[in-house]
């Protein structure tokens, strides 16, 4: 089997779990018929013919054996907003979920949970049991509709006024298939443009929209195969964020033998330095620039990186036809990154909210900069917007190795440390990415599963 995208073998087929039979989408069957989506209810209207073994519903062209069903006709119980009751500050032994538990692709996280009252006999109606379904009914505009499932046995944990909770019929629903299909692109944008609200900032969806969250459900044994598959994927996403998570902490441990001196290389025995930034730098800052003016790919003029504040792609913002500086170490002064620093190669361009630390003796190198990340938001500003100003950074005093050829060779092992996560995280995102595109064929029937009798 073929990934959305075109990938090699899949992660299921290299573990034998799957036997898959791929079926021309109704589009790639009638190449040319005209087609029309109803986005906000995510339903797919295709004007087509049935292919073979196919049929046409409201919902587009589906398999003959699977049923258009919404989430109203598979309950098992009934849709219920939760309880935010008034929180101990100390652990009680039992718990209440928050909003965070819920996230886009991720299993129910119950670690996200604060103690729960026990004093509060309310609480007692909304204890979770195993397999009840959580959506988050009330949150920012791209968080709302996130769903999970309870798994635990655990008759502790209960959940807040801002999520629901409901259950369906099993001997209908496989559990497994039912949460893919809750996260699914298709429910999930329903889920999110169903949603209104006074505030830009926080949105909300009623009983009624959940209610009417439609389904296609093949048959049981299918609905388990789908599941197992997916679930594969699943596993092997797991076990590279695990990995990651692993790299990250021998990372930490490593930073702090290295940057600490613990730990040091052989031909290096010289005492380190305590040295204040502006003993060591010219402390500069960058300069306003409208996005306007930027693109979003380097072409031959305009091949300079514009760094700003934000964290996504290392704070990359674009590309311009001039640089400010070159081999620099630049931090964020305002905002809610402030005090991030990251050590820039090469010519480049940044925005009035980084300031920059000059240095013809090269000391601006990735080894000082991770020196200054480890102490820099001790010194930031939290009095209204975060900041870290110039002279507060030029006073701020680090520990560094007397020695040059002492910090490239700390760089160098940090760096290449910092370079096998960075490859690891891209492997976890096609991944990611291949099981998206599995999951939308396989729940839209466009890829179907050989059932063992």
């Amino acid at each position: 089997m073929k990934t959305n995208n075109g990938a090699a073998t899949s992660v299921a087929e290299k573990h034998g779990q799957i036997h898959a039979t791929k079926v021309a989408s109704p589009r790639e069957m009638q190449s040319g018929a005209a087609t029309s989506v109803a986005e906000k209810d995510g339903d797919y209207a295709t004007e087509v013919a049935s292919p073979k073994g196919y049929k046409q519903t409201k919902v587009g062209v589906i398999p003959e054996e699977w049923e258009v069903v919404t989430l109203k006709n598979i309950l098992s119980k009934n849709i219920q907003n939760g309880y935010s009751p008034i929180c101990p500050e100390k652990d009680t032994g039992h718990w209440i979920l928050g909003l965070g538990a819920l996230s886009k692709e991720e299993k129910l996280n119950i670690s996200d949970r604060k103690p729960a009252p026990i004093n509060d006999d309310k609480v007692k109606q909304f204890i979770l049991e195993k397999n009840d379904f959580l959506i988050s009914r009330a949150n920012t505009p791209e968080r709302v509709g996130f769903s999970g499932v309870f798994r635990s046995n655990d008759k502790t944990y209960s959940y807040p006024d801002l999520m629901m909770r409901f259950r369906v019929t099993e001997e209908l629903v496989d559990i497994d298939y039912m949460e893919n299909c809750l996260k699914s692109f298709r429910v999930l944008r329903y889920l999110q443009l169903s949603a209104a609200g006074s505030s830009s900032s926080m949105v909300k969806i009623n009983k009624k929209v959940v209610e009417n969250i439609r389904f296609l459900l093949p048959p049981l044994k299918e609905q388990q195969k789908i599941a197992k598959i997916l679930t594969t994927w699943d596993k092997a996403i797991e076990k590279l964020e695990a990995l990651i998570t692993a790299k990250e902490q021998l990372k930490k441990g490593l930073m702090q033998k290295l940057l600490g001196g613990e730990v040091r290389f052989d031909g290096f025995d010289e005492e380190w330095a305590i040295k204040k930034i502006n003993e060591l730098f010219e402390i500069t800052r960058g300069h306003v620039l409208a996005v306007t003016k930027m693109k979003d790919m380097p072409t031959d003029e305009y091949k300079y990186p514009v760094f700003s504040s934000q964290t996504k792609d290392n704070g990359l913002t674009g590309y311009y036809n001039e640089y400010l500086f070159e081999n620099c170490i630049t931090w964020t002064t305002d905002g809610a990154n402030a005090g991030d620093v990251n050590f820039r190669e090469g010519k480049f361009y940044c925005t009035n909210v980084c300031g920059v630390l000059k240095s013809n003796e090269g000391y601006a190198n990735q080894c000082i900069a991770y020196v200054l990340n480890l102490v820099t938001k001790k010194y930031v500003s939290y009095v209204g917007n975060p900041k870290l100003m110039n002279n507060t950074m030029g006073i701020i005093k680090i520990k560094i190795p007397k020695a040059l050829k002492e910090q490239q060779k700390i760089a160098e092992v940090l760096t290449t440390t910092d370079r096998e996560i960075e490859l690891l995280k891209e492997e976890l995102e096609v991944l990611k990415e291949q099981k998206r595109g599995l999951m939308q064929k396989l729940l839209m029937g466009e890829v179907r599963v050989k059932i063992e009798d």
